[in-house]
């Protein structure tokens, strides 16, 4: 019994030192954006999302010209989540450029919307130019992917809303040219 007593404050101590290190790293987490999970913030997963009229967002774009979802109304558009520091991400541009820029793609707009600094965004597009528009997003949890169903928070995350105004199709990673042509038929 003299152990039991002598080690309980020690195994008491242990375990607020313990909390409070998970307190603490998840407020770090937090501050610094990091993403928490999202069925902890009540978001829909990429599969709930699908079918569901997509909500209302806005944006600004480089040219600092506020748009809106609700613009593309009546059109397709495939929004594309990335960010400069996404290899992935830059790996697929060229892809989502050259579809952008062929006339017989002209049913499906493509809006790129960057989750990153508008600093980071302007030298990484002076340096590495689109034909499509490109939006800076939300850096800070939730973001618009995952208000959208990006319930893991990996880049690119790309979502096809139908003319209608509701989602059609969501995915994670990049595309082929072959991927991106099947994939944006409605």
């Amino acid at each position: 019994m003299a152990r039991l007593t002598t080690r309980l404050p020690i195994v008491l101590l242990a375990l607020a030192a313990g909390g409070l290190g998970y307190l603490l790293a998840h407020w770090q987490r937090q501050d610094a954006g990091i993403d928490l999970p999202v069925a902890a913030a009540g978001l829909l997963t990429s599969a709930q999302v699908i079918g569901r009229p997509a909500p209302a967002m806005a944006w600004v774009d480089l040219e600092r010209q506020p748009f809106a979802l609700a613009d593309f109304h009546g059109k397709a558009v495939l929004l594309n989540f990335w960010a400069s520091w996404c290899a992935p991400c830059i790996e697929e541009m060229p892809v989502l450029d050259a579809f952008a820029r062929d006339p017989r793609n002209d049913a499906v707009h493509i809006v790129g919307i960057a989750l990153d600094e508008a600093q980071a965004v302007g030298d990484f597009l002076q340096a590495h130019p689109v034909s499509y528009r490109i939006a800076i997003g939300t850096t800070r949890f939730p973001d618009e992917s995952n208000v959208l169903g990006n319930d893991r928070s990996l880049l690119p995350y790309s979502v096809l809303i139908g003319p209608d105004g509701v989602v059609r199709k969501t995915r994670m990673g990049g595309f082929s040219a072959t991927e991106l042509a099947a994939w944006v038929r409605l």
